[in-house]
This record gives C-alpha cells, structure tokens and sequence, in this order.
C-alpha cells in the first residue's frame, strides 16, 4: 500500500470509531433512560410504553388530580442544524383557569405568535421579567387581575425551570405546562422532582370556584 492509502484508511477508522462510539453512547443513554422513566411510572402507577429500541419511552397517567405526561420529541426550529431531541414533561391542570393566556421563555416566541386570539402583554408586577419571559393574553385587565403576586410567583417559578424551554397555556376550560429539556433525564429522582415541582406550582395557579365566579362577575359588568 501506498503512503496515500495509509491516511485514507486511517481516516475511516477513525471517523467508523467516532460513528460507532456516538451510537453506543446514545445507546447506553437511552436504555438508562428507559429504565429510569419505568421505575417512576411503576412507583405511581403510570402506563409505560418503552418505544422501539431506538425511541424515547412515554409514560402517561394521574398523579393525583394532575395529568402527567413524559415523552421524546424533536424541537424543530426554521434553521435545520438547530434541531435537537428534547425530553418532554406535560402536566394538565384539573381545571382551566379565568380567561385566555400563555407564557413561556424565549424560545417558546415562534409557537406563542402563533396564537391569533392572544396579543403580547407585560405584567406589571415587579416579580415579571420582560426580557426572560412572555406573556400573551386576549384581556390584559382580566389577566392582571387573576396573576396577583401570589400566583404570579408560582408562574415564573414555572418558567424558571432550569436547563429548559417552558410554555403555559390556559382558558376557562383547560391549562396544561409543557417543559423542554436538552436534558434525556436518567434519573428517576430527577425526573420526580421536576413531575412534583411543576405540579406544586401549578397548583398555586389554580382558583376556587368562588373566586373564579367573582372574578368573571367583576368583569362582565
């Protein structure tokens, strides 16, 4: 063999070494990641679907009043080289909660424009970070009203969830938080943490019936 052969094979072993590695890697990930996803659906008795060898597990269920969701998905941006896999973490409240609004960070703007019947608002409250969070809503006074300080603090509580993209969407009906995160979550410890965090929070933004009813009162006035 010539000098040129020599570099040409050196190459592609190094590059089938590269190749070869990435998979294994991803592998070893993903099978810790199913393992650790099984252990928390058996611990609180949700439905665990591992997905093909390849593909993220999905776990679905009630924890309590809380439904739970945890699922692989690809973020999906204009620019093709900015697609990553994210692990998924949805939690619907039990009840909507009073009007119409969404809020999420920054990379949640494309999907919020999105939404015709909600406009750009700014909360007024001191604990609201213009440039880390946004918020639409379809009736800025109703929404300044029910996200007093105490809700307020739970919402951004919500969005500051570390290491990830968060949304909030709610009407009268339905309210649900999404998270995404970079993050495949191997630990079962994690992953409960984040679950009952979020659904701690989002039980600060609930109102009772009382409340919702002398609020929409108010406002229909």
């Amino acid at each position: 063999m010539n000098d040129m052969t020599w570099v040409w094979l050196l190459l592609w072993f190094g590059l089938s070494s590269i190749i070869l590695g990435a998979f294994v890697w991803s592998v070893v990930i993903l099978q810790k990641q199913k393992r650790s996803w099984e252990v928390l659906a058996e611990k609180y008795k949700l439905q665990y679907d591992s997905g093909r060898f390849m593909e993220s597990p999905t776990v679905t269920g009630m924890i309590g009043k809380f439904g739970v969701s945890c699922f692989g998905a690809t973020r999906d941006p204009d620019d093709v080289k900015a697609r990553r896999a994210v692990s998924v973490i949805e939690i619907k409240l039990p009840d909507g909660l009073v009007g119409s609004s969404a809020a999420g960070t920054k990379d949640m703007i494309p999907f919020l424009q999105t939404l015709s019947a909600l406009k750009p608002h700014i909360l007024s409250s001191d604990l609201w970070d213009k440039d880390k969070y946004y918020f639409f809503t379809s009736n800025p006074i109703l929404a300044e009203e029910y996200f007093n300080e105490n809700r307020l603090k739970h919402l951004v509580a919500i969005l500051g969830v570390k290491n990830a993209e968060v949304v909030i969407l709610h009407d009268d009906n339905e309210a649900i938080v999404r998270v995404e995160t970079p993050d495949p979550i191997q630990e079962t410890a994690k992953a409960e943490k984040v679950i009952n965090f979020l659904i701690r929070h989002a039980e600060g933004l609930m109102v009772t019936d009382e409340e919702r009813k002398a609020i929409k009162q108010k406002h229909s006035s």
